[in-house]
């Protein structure tokens, strides 16, 4: 579900968040709340897909993520495989990935989840929590953004960013074994 990977990467700095990509979430009183993707481009960006290989690079996309809620509910990415998140603001949050305790729990879908896809928003008295993370600023970590997860921080703590690399070709057992035979820490959960 998520592997916590060692790169080489120096600290990097907060995106400037200029050009949104796309976004996820709901309007409430005139208020976006859910998670912000900004382009990234330039130096980081080739940084960041320097980690690769060279045949995924092409694969994956480069974001900024802004998540600007302390509760961000469980969910299926839209479309997306894998995602590998370089944290720079984590709010103290944590990451749970779940089961679903009866296959075709309700699902909500937002305005741009993919009709062809199970993402959405799902209800957490449908769900068993199988696994959890707490990122620390500057980890790296991959996730199986397929499998239906949440990120929930204490209330106030601000919000939570991060540079992504997504993919919807690559899958996270992928990932892990081409990390594992590079060298790369395969300290891996559920």
């Amino acid at each position: 579900m998520y592997a916590r990977l060692d790169t080489p990467l120096p600290r990097l700095p907060r995106w400037p968040m200029t050009a949104l990509r796309y976004r996820f979430g709901k309007t409430v009183d005139g208020q976006f709340y859910g998670i912000s993707y900004f382009i990234v481009d330039g130096e980081i960006e080739a940084l960041l897909l320097g980690l690769l290989p060279e045949a995924w690079r092409p694969l994956f996309s480069c974001s900024y993520l802004v998540a600007n809620h302390h509760d961000i509910p469980p969910h299926i990415d839209n479309g997306i495989q894998v995602s590998i998140n370089y944290y720079v603001v984590t709010a103290d949050a944590t990451t749970s990935f779940y089961r679903l305790r009866q296959p075709g729990a309700a699902v909500e879908r937002l305005d741009n989840n993919d009709a062809d896809t199970a993402a959405g928003l799902y209800q957490r008295q449908d769900l068993d929590v199988v696994a959890s993370f707490s990122a620390q600023p500057h980890e790296v970590w991959a996730l199986d953004v397929t499998q239906v997860h949440d990120v929930v921080s204490p209330a106030g703590r601000g919000s939570r960013e991060a540079y992504c690399l997504q993919s919807r070709a690559v899958s996270l057992a992928q990932l892990v074994a081409w990390a594992q035979g590079s060298g790369a820490d395969g300290t891996a959960g559920a």
